[in-house]
């Protein structure tokens, strides 16, 4: 396994964590379900959520029932080795991992 991830590879993944950071913090839900592919499959604690379609309506229920705000996803080097993301809540005692 490589020690760093490839500088290109981490500029669009930092790039495109700062984009999902922003569209959540909006409550965009249809700019969110646009970060994932048409056949995408969203794994959630609930189960499976499938295409983008319902997707974005995962987003819409959750932005009207939780209006969350000043969540951040943070990216490290295990991330872009194919580890894990995770998005906080700067809220105290909120987390949540992909």
């Amino acid at each position: 396994m490589k020690d760093t991830a490839d500088p290109q590879t981490a500029q669009e993944v930092r790039a495109f964590s700062k984009k999902y950071s922003e569209t959540f913090n909006k409550h965009d839900a249809s700019a969110q379900a646009a970060l994932f592919t048409e056949d995408a499959v969203f794994v959630t604690p609930e189960g499976m959520v499938l295409g983008r379609q319902a997707i974005e309506k995962q987003y819409a229920d959750i932005f009207q029932q939780l209006h969350p705000t000043n969540h951040i996803r943070t990216v490290d080097q295990r991330c872009m080795e194919g580890w894990r993301m995770e998005l906080y809540s700067k809220k105290p005692g909120r987390s949540f991992a992909n």
